[in-house]
């Protein structure tokens, strides 16, 4: 099983985007709100240095999806709509890297599927018989185009999928002019009462300060 690694980053390092070179790369938001995790997905991709196929597969909805004949060992996040299977690209310098949601729990189940999910299809998945780590979309797309996707865990907490409030995992791939970048970021949003303690305390420093400024 591919071990879970926070913060990841390519061994090619992070590279810079200058004008007129690569692409903008897709951010990936997976956001608890107290009752669900809300995953949006937005930017685009630069496909030419992914050009190789870790293999194919025909997702039975969008969600946290397992395509290995064991439970667990091939995974993929499938955000949109799929229909009809999409290979899953890899290549040189996108290989080796972590995979994030193999802490997923799941008892048992081999699929936890959105309850709502909409836009363009686009997928991360991991390949235990390549041992390597791809990105999925439609047939139809071109390379660069924009990407916008967002699908709704109901009732699901960020433990529930391995990841934590402030997890970031960045993937790089190609170079120059065909670099590019998918990254997810893991974030909360407080709790009513978090939000209510910090007016508390905004409210105790206030008056501290008017006390000061009397005495």
């Amino acid at each position: 099983m591919k071990p879970v690694i926070r913060t990841t980053l390519a061994s090619v390092g992070l590279f810079a985007m200058t004008s007129g070179a690569g692409y903008a790369g897709v951010t990936i938001d997976m956001t608890d709100n107290g009752s669900d995790v809300v995953v949006t997905a937005s930017g685009t991709l630069n496909l030419s240095d992914l050009t190789d196929s870790i293999g194919s597969f025909l997702p039975s909805g969008p969600g946290m999806i397992d395509f290995g004949g064991d439970l667990g060992t091939s995974q993929a996040l499938v955000l949109g709509n799929p229909i009809g299977a999409f290979t899953l690209l890899s290549g040189p310098t996108f290989s080796s890297l972590p995979y994030p949601f193999f802490g997923a729990e799941r008892s048992g189940q081999t699929q936890l599927f959105f309850s709502t999910a909409a836009g363009d299809i686009l997928s991360l998945g991991y390949s235990q018989s390549n041992d390597r780590v791809g990105i999925g979309v439609s047939s139809t797309y071109v390379s660069g185009a924009a990407l916008s996707s967002s699908g709704t865990f109901a009732g699901l907490e960020l433990s529930r999928l391995g990841v934590a409030a402030g997890d970031s995992f960045s993937w790089q791939w190609g170079s120059g002019a065909t670099a590019d970048s998918l990254t997810i970021n893991v974030t909360a949003v407080p709790e009513p009462s978090a939000y209510a303690l910090m007016l508390a305390g905004l409210g105790a420093v206030g008056f501290a300060a008017r006390r000061r400024r009397r005495a």
